[in-house]
């Protein structure tokens, strides 16, 4: 992740951060499908039984790759990392409000600890 992160930025002085997204995701299909190949699941392991939930998840990642590049584009490096360790912190009163998850002291807990070294 930090050899990835580095890359983007060095990589987003010269090329358009939508570029970047696009090559990196195109990379990352090469070894799943390798894998796939391997297990002897290909191309059945691309299928999916519900299309409309896989189309949701690809937007969302997309999204958030695409905020991640941009802050590692634009920001410096410290606040771009600071920004990405926020993330736990920030997801659980979204669970709760959005999901309608029950937020017990344990998740404030593991997120507590979440980026400490």
């Amino acid at each position: 992740m930090t050899a990835m992160s580095a890359a983007v930025r060095v990589a987003a002085e010269t090329v358009p951060v939508g570029q970047i997204m696009f090559w990196r995701s195109w990379v990352a299909v090469i070894p799943i499908c390798m894998f796939l190949v391997c297990t002897r699941d290909f191309p059945n392991g691309l299928r999916t039984r519900r299309p409309a939930l896989h189309v949701t998840r690809s937007v969302f990642g997309a999204f958030t790759m695409a905020m991640s590049f941009v802050s590692l584009a634009y920001l410096p490096i410290a606040n771009a990392m600071a920004l990405a360790y926020l993330a736990p912190v920030l997801v659980l009163p979204l669970a709760a409000f959005l999901l309608k998850e029950p937020l017990v002291w344990g998740f404030w807990a593991s997120c507590s600890c979440c980026g400490r070294r």
